[in-house]
């Protein structure tokens, strides 16, 4: 879930919230190659995303997929610490048009590009029995 943030005075943002769906496929490193070792073993990947854009009748759905990399920056006992970037391509099914779509401003063609960054924080569970 996410919200669109206004970056010019000329963009109409919806005010709904989007939201989606993702599918990763995740393959861990074993160190053979020398950057993988010396980036901790990060783990590769490829995202398919389905997400809205807030007002469907304006900015419509996105289908998107990256190949991404996840680091893991901070590990121990207690949890995991993980940065994920990845960029690919992007299908948008409603963009701008001057006379049947004036309002979507912000997508102005079909096919795009997309980035992700999120930082993910893992915590183990613990339960002692006494």
């Amino acid at each position: 879930m996410g919200k669109n943030i206004t970056h010019g005075p000329l963009h109409i943002h919806p005010d709904n919230y989007h939201h989606g769906l993702f599918i990763e496929y995740i393959k861990s490193t074993n160190g053979k190659k020398y950057w993988q070792y010396a980036h901790n073993y990060p783990q590769m990947g490829l995202q398919f995303t389905v997400r809205s854009l807030g007002d469907y009748a304006i900015y419509g759905k996105a289908f998107s997929i990256l190949p991404f990399l996840e680091f893991n920056v901070w590990k121990n006992k207690i949890g995991i610490l993980q940065i994920k970037h990845g960029t690919g391509i992007a299908f948008n099914t409603k963009k701008y048009h001057a006379i049947e779509n004036t309002k979507a401003k912000a997508i102005s063609t079909t096919i795009n590009a997309t980035t992700t960054l999120i930082l993910d924080i893992y915590l183990m569970l613990v339960i002692i029995y006494i």
